[in-house]
């Protein structure tokens, strides 16, 4: 296999990055509760840069932000921030009942839609030269609290309770993205408010038999 992609992730960055760089990945320790997931990313870019420099090759580590989409995995308990939202929200709707999320709202992230993580990775694929790490990411960092408007926005269902008594996680990962602009520079993101639609859409119409 002459070219290749392999996925990171944007957890295996050092906590204490004020801005997450391609180059810094090893730079320190990752965010505690992160620890043996990011670790475990790391090292999906040291072997890449181990067959790069001992073969040759063409490989290349993806770094997401937090994906989302259609078929994502929806469990209430494990699932990412986005369909867990949706999730959850849906039940509340159903119920009648708070949609219950933890935290202020205050920690901020840069959501990506599947269909352009997809869309990144093929056009990767067509160029000659592969760097070997790119952050994907979304174009803004978004609030948790404007994310989760968005979402009853489309649910219309708008009783929300915030659970301040529970931890609100890492409160940014704000990412870099010179190299994606390099590589890609006319890459067009999906807009995030149709990219919710979409999810939220497919959801609905697929419930309950979801990946969850």
């Amino acid at each position: 296999v002459k070219k290749l992609i392999a996925f990171s992730s944007v957890c295996a960055f050092p906590a204490d990055e004020p801005v997450f760089k391609e180059d810094n990945l090893q730079n320190g320790l990752p965010y505690p509760a992160h620890g043996a997931y990011a670790y475990s990313k790391r090292m999906v870019d040291v072997q890449i840069e181990a067959y790069n420099k001992q073969y040759g090759l063409n490989y290349c580590s993806v770094i997401p932000a937090n994906i989302f989409g259609e078929a994502d995995n929806y469990n209430l308990e494990d699932g990412h921030v986005v369909p867990s939202l949706i999730h959850k929200c849906f039940v509340a709707k159903q119920n009648n009942t708070p949609l219950e999320v933890w935290g202020d709202g205050t920690p901020m992230r840069e959501f990506l839609y599947s269909e352009d993580v997809a869309r990144a990775c093929v056009e990767l694929l067509d160029k000659e030269k592969l760097p070997q790490r790119i952050i994907v990411s979304g174009e803004h960092e978004l609030e948790i609290k404007e994310l989760v408007q968005k979402i009853c926005n489309i649910f219309d269902y708008h009783n929300v309770k915030w659970l301040t008594s529970k931890p609100n996680g890492q409160h940014r990962r704000p990412c870099d993205k010179k190299v994606f602009n390099q590589v890609l520079d006319s890459f067009e993101f999906t807009d995030v408010d149709l990219a919710l639609k979409n999810s939220i859409e497919w959801f609905q119409s697929n419930y309950p038999e979801v990946r969850s």
